[in-house]
């Protein structure tokens, strides 16, 4: 995934995994997340503040929904 805010730029991955043992998915994965300025690496210190609040609540989201398909008490009332 990518996403860019007020000129920076952030990358990350993200997987459906097995859990140690289970027959079937049951993990969402990230990979690291790398931030970017005029397409240079750049440190997370270097971020305005408000845009690592932005990226990484995004991150945390995109993470929650897609765990939150696995959960099968969470599909109860919602079809399939």
């Amino acid at each position: 995934m990518a996403r860019e805010l007020a000129g920076w730029q952030a990358r990350w991955a993200m997987g459906i995994v097995s859990a140690p043992g289970a027959g079937t998915t049951m993990l969402c994965a990230t990979e690291a997340v790398t931030f970017h300025r005029d397409g240079q690496p750049a440190s997370m210190a270097d971020l305005p503040p408000l845009v690592l609040s932005e990226i990484l609540r995004e991150a945390d989201l995109a993470v929650g929904v897609a765990s939150v398909a696995r959960d099968d008490r969470a599909l109860i009332g919602h079809e399939r």
